[in-house]
């Protein structure tokens, strides 16, 4: 639609940039000022036909837009209503999330102090240590990071979960 006010508004300046030079050319009647005149006139004719379309048809888009305009309102109220509802999940599946982590993360330390013990004594028994546990940290570390900075966010965005 701005497009199309954009195209009427350069017609209008087309049409009163030609009307001016028209009015300048009134006065002579010199057979050259003639025929500009009359190119001009037909000219202006043409813009206001476009002119006229155009007008029309924004008229017809506006009255479209007045009509759609309930449903869609209600559709994007509805769908931002469940976004919040979804944000809030989220936000407490988050932090749920952050609390296993961190269990893990005790666990994984727990694991590293007791490890040791139970291998040195599967080694002075002659067994073999069964070694199933998690040692690596870090994927558990810059998740946490990862899901601390989604709550930040979304608590800049309060406004949406609120």
């Amino acid at each position: 639609m701005s497009g199309l006010k954009v195209r009427l508004s350069n017609i209008e300046r087309a049409i009163a940039e030609r009307r001016k030079v028209l009015e300048a050319l009134e006065a002579s009647n010199d057979p050259e000022a003639i025929l500009r005149r009359a190119s001009l006139k037909r000219e202006i004719e043409v813009l206001e036909g476009e002119k006229k379309i155009l007008e029309a048809e924004l008229r017809r888009l506006e009255q479209s837009y007045r009509e759609r305009l309930p449903t869609l309102e209600q559709q994007y109220l509805g769908l931002a209503s469940k976004q919040k509802i979804l944000l809030r999940k989220a936000a407490e599946r988050c932090e749920e999330l952050l609390d296993v982590i961190e269990q893990l993360q005790k666990n994984i330390h727990a694991l590293d102090i007791v490890f040791p013990q139970y291998r040195d004594a599967c080694w002075a028994l002659q067994l073999t240590p069964k070694d199933i546990h998690v040692r690596e940290i870090y994927p558990l570390v810059q998740a946490r990071r990862w899901l601390t900075a989604y709550l930040e966010w979304l608590g800049k965005t309060r406004h949406a979960v609120a």
